[in-house]
């Protein structure tokens, strides 16, 4: 795999999903909600339902070709919002109702999977207290003198964030990592990608949405070889011989168990469904 997608293709596909009624799952990749939430966290984005979200909530939304998740300060008439990160001052925006395209539903911990027990919900006590907590004091320390500011995002940020998320590691610690390895497919397995899903360029290669959960992935020139190829179902003999032809003059036994492990890796994910191939 490559390095992160382009934000701009992140941004289209989101927007796709959430338009259709789906979520999605986002990680933090900036720091303007210090102390609340820390770069490398994984959020849960729902579509808006029933109007604009109150003062309070965490809404995501589209700036040029870019995500931002900030917190509403306030609504601006039906129309539009007030948002603002919560680390400090230079980030409040009124953003048009239009450009406003979930809100947060979930928070979980650094590279936490979709259904993880150590997912905080935002309706829950837990997180308004935390909320509660951490929005005021990143507006304490805004107005603390820069030489004080810095070593308290420096140091204090990072504990408050690392005792959360130990609670939230402990919950998932029974949930260990599982080994993913090539499949062991007879050649009459229909492979299918999941119909539901979402999909969108990201320069070579290919970003895939699951709706079901949320969760964003991004396939790499195999991957998305096997994926485009298996929109409708296709039968494994069938697949692996496309493979074969569409990177020829590589070895066929290689190519196989590149294309095996490929496909365990989605289908573990729940990205590509297996079946008998119709006779």
């Amino acid at each position: 795999m490559k390095g992160p997608p382009d934000p701009a293709d992140v941004a289209g596909l989101v927007a796709r999903t959430l338009a259709r009624g789906n979520p999605a799952r986002l990680t933090l990749r900036g720091g303007s909600m210090l102390p609340t939430l820390p770069p490398g966290c994984v959020v849960e984005v729902r579509p808006l339902a029933g109007g604009l979200p109150a003062a309070g909530a965490l809404a995501v939304y589209r700036r040029g070709d870019r995500l931002v998740l900030h917190r509403v300060r306030a609504r601006l008439g039906p129309t539009a919002l007030l948002l603002e990160g919560d680390r400090g001052p230079g980030s409040r925006e009124r953003v048009d109702a239009g450009d406003v395209l979930g809100v947060v539903v979930a928070v979980a911990g650094s590279g936490a999977g979709s259904g993880s027990a150590g997912e905080v919900r935002t309706d829950g006590r837990a997180w308004r207290l935390w909320s509660a907590v951490t929005s005021r004091l990143g507006w304490l320390v805004r107005g603390l003198p820069p030489r004080l500011r810095a070593p308290l995002r420096r140091n204090v940020y990072p504990m408050l964030w690392d005792l959360v998320r130990s609670g939230w590691a402990a919950a998932r610690s029974a949930e260990g990592p599982r080994p993913v390895g090539a499949l062991v497919l007879q050649d009459d397995v229909r492979v299918q990608a999941r119909p539901d899903a979402v999909d969108g360029p990201a320069g070579e290669d290919l970003l895939v949405l699951d709706p079901r959960t949320g969760s964003l992935r991004l396939l790499n020139a195999t991957a998305r070889f096997a994926w485009e190829h298996c929109r409708g179902g296709i039968a494994w003999a069938e697949l692996k011989a496309r493979f074969r032809e569409g990177f020829a003059g590589l070895p066929g036994e290689r190519l196989d168990r590149d294309l095996a492990e490929h496909v365990g890796w989605m289908h573990e994910r729940g990205l590509l469904l297996l079946g008998r191939a119709e006779r």
